[in-house]
């Protein structure tokens, strides 16, 4: 089975289960941190304006723990 997912894709856990999967990009020659692509699991969808505050503050917490000098969202697919 083929995977749709990047390499580096990391599961989103939010109240003690698997919300969905995110995957980052950090550009190092502009320290820019960048949102490739998040997708929420199906049955977690009710809750989706409050999960994506929560990676928005974990988002700025990660940026800053990498110095980044911005944090940009990819064009969506």
């Amino acid at each position: 089975m083929v995977s749709s997912y990047e390499p580096y894709t990391m599961p989103v856990l939010y109240r003690n289960g698997l919300v969905g999967r995110i995957d980052l990009e950090f550009r190092q020659a502009g320290r820019t941190l960048v949102l490739q692509r998040l997708e929420l699991e199906p049955a977690r969808q009710e809750h989706r304006r409050e999960i994506r505050r929560a990676v928005e503050a974990e988002l700025e917490r990660l940026g800053r723990y990498l110095a980044a000098e911005s944090i940009e969202v990819a064009a969506r697919r």
